[in-house]
């Protein structure tokens, strides 16, 4: 496939088609969207919460604190085993779906309708793409989730998808 520059908002991505970066496999190794197809029936709280719950939010110095210390530490839910009211809900999507990321501030956290340019797929597939600006400034922090192993194939797509499908609340 064609190598394809694009800048977003003058931040220079390499795109193949639209490639969001990293599936594991080394250094520049991007996620190629040109074939990617988001499965209709993932929803927020049915698919994406657990998987948050069970990878992000287990502890405060993860993304289970609210009011974290630091803007980097989107709360992404209560732990898992506790139920998600209203509040918690309404506060993940206040700090990461439409926000600008801390690490890479011309991309969203959570792009709604594009998880090529949603920092978070960068996060969860590895950061292994040189072409986001924070890799070259050395500011990208870890890949998340931070000190676990990296997300199943099929659980990151559950995110791409929910993200392709809109980000919705439901």
């Amino acid at each position: 496939m064609p190598l394809l520059a694009l800048s977003l908002i003058g931040v220079p991505l390499a795109l193949s088609g639209l490639s969001g970066c990293g599936d594991g496999g080394g250094a520049d190794v991007c996620f190629d969207y040109t074939t990617f197809k988001a499965d209709a029936a993932v929803t927020f709280k049915g698919s994406v919460l657990p998987i948050f719950q069970r990878s992000c939010t287990f502890s405060g110095t993860c993304h289970g604190m609210q009011n974290a210390p630091s803007p980097a530490q989107h709360y992404l839910g209560p732990a898992m085993g506790t139920a998600a009211m209203a509040a918690d809900i309404q506060q993940i999507f206040t700090e990461a779906v439409g926000k600008p990321a801390v690490d890479e501030p011309a991309m969203k956290v959570i792009d709604p309708g594009k998880p090529e340019t949603s920092f978070m797929m960068y996060k969860v597939d590895g950061l292994e793409c040189e072409t986001l600006k924070c890799i070259g400034m050395k500011t990208c922090f870890a890949p998340m989730p931070q000190n676990s192993p990296q997300l199943s194939l099929a659980d990151r797509n559950i995110i791409r998808s929910w993200i392709k499908n809109g980000a919705m609340n439901n």
